[in-house]
């Protein structure tokens, strides 16, 4: 996500440092992964759909409103959410945090249809990051 983070639709998932003119490192790929995660469950990115211009402010300011439909997932994404890189996971602490939701939450809760597929999403991204 780094260097085409502004390329169309880049944007929305893009760390706040990367989005004021930092180097994007690995905190920002600890971020964008959350984003990732947070568009599959909320149903949308957490810089919202607007014109770039405004995910680009959305996403200076760096404030992401807090995950309503991740149930467990929800205070992981949190954490890697956070807007400053040092209060975020690691790749490997955030692997661990998700993976450890998936462990937990494999099934549909009653009353959320389609679900069960988010909860792949989280098992996949704990594997991704521990094999990058």
């Amino acid at each position: 996500f780094g260097a085409g983070a502004f390329a169309p639709g880049g944007e929305a998932y893009v760390a706040p440092e990367v989005a004021n003119g930092l180097e994007p490192g690995p905190q920002a790929d600890v971020f964008s992964l959350g984003a990732a995660l947070y568009a599959v469950v909320e149903g949308r990115p957490p810089w919202g759909e607007g014109e770039p211009e405004q995910v680009r402010t959305a996403a200076k300011r760096g404030v992401v409103d807090p995950p309503r439909r991740a149930g467990a997932l929800g205070p992981v994404l949190v954490r890697m959410l956070e807007s400053r890189p040092r209060e975020r996971p690691t790749a490997a602490e955030a692997a661990q945090l998700l993976a450890e939701v998936a462990r937990t939450s494999p099934g549909e809760a009653p009353g959320e249809r389609g679900s069960g597929k988010r909860w792949l999403w989280v098992a996949v991204a704990a594997v991704a990051v521990r094999r990058g």
